[in-house]
């Protein structure tokens, strides 16, 4: 073996084993921010979520490059590193299963921020509601239940008593028509 096939041999090697690394790496990153913008959802942290979100997006992205690009270039990976199509099935194989179950975790806790970012506004929108209208709308004294006492009118039970509205005022007559005089 010549030495110029040798040093291009060893450096298809390094550039198999950094692919292969680099997949790792990129699966490692896409578990890992999961589970970091799930926790910043909890904490309902939600623009420290917003941006694990977009790393997560920009980890995908590297994965699918990766994973690509070791696609294309099998024949040339299983020549420089025997049984290496069958480690990264194996590792996609199990890989897959895991990035389901976390993805379906992280989807219920968007879901659920949402309805909790929901509920905040409209409670934060409830209570600017009441401040704006409390001070408007006039207040009624509680009214008092049960008979009064032996003398004493119950006071809260005649105020809400329906009392007899006076008439309106009708309009005023119209004045009476004339006839028409026939054969004057």
């Amino acid at each position: 073996m010549d030495p110029q096939h040798s040093q291009s041999r060893s450096r298809l090697t390094a550039r198999a084993e950094e692919l292969i690394g680099a997949l790792a790496h990129a699966e490692k990153t896409i578990l890992a921010t999961i589970e970091r913008e799930c926790e910043a959802l909890r904490a309902r942290r939600m623009l420290a979520a917003k941006s694990l979100h977009d790393r997560l997006r920009e980890a995908t992205a590297l994965y699918l490059n990766c994973a690509r690009a070791a696609r294309a270039s099998m024949d040339t990976l299983e020549e420089v590193l025997p049984g290496c199509r069958e480690y990264l099935e194996q590792r996609r194989a199990a890989f897959g299963p895991i990035l389901q179950i976390e993805l379906a975790v992280l989807s219920a806790q968007r879901a659920a921020a949402e309805v909790a970012v929901a509920e905040q506004r409209y409670a934060e929108s409830r209570a600017t509601m009441q401040k704006v209208v409390a001070p408007t709308v006039p207040r009624r004294e509680a009214i008092p239940i049960g008979p009064a006492p032996v003398g004493q009118e119950n006071p809260g039970l005649a105020r809400n008593r329906i009392r007899p509205v006076a008439p309106l005022p009708s309009a005023p007559a119209a004045p009476p028509r004339r006839r028409a005089v026939q054969g004057r």
